[in-house]
């Protein structure tokens, strides 16, 4: 149980990285961030932890399980 309302809420192994900023009925401001997996999209999120700003960054993934099947 959350007793205190956070800054930032990560949500992993999701479909698709995105992000949005819910505000509480008291004015306070949320930033969620849904994460998708590194090994299948090659996506890493960076969050400037003085801003709430958030960074997508693309990495191209190899699967080397692929690769020893395609020599």
């Amino acid at each position: 149980m959350i007793e205190e309302c956070p800054h930032v809420y990560f949500v992993g192994n999701q479909p698709k990285f995105d992000t949005t900023i819910i505000e509480g009925p008291l004015g306070q401001r949320v930033r969620i961030v849904t994460i998708p997996k590194f090994h299948e999209t090659g996506q890493i999120v960076l969050l400037d932890t003085e801003t709430l700003e958030v960074e997508l960054v693309e990495i191209d993934v190899h699967d080397a399980i692929d690769e020893d099947v395609m020599t």
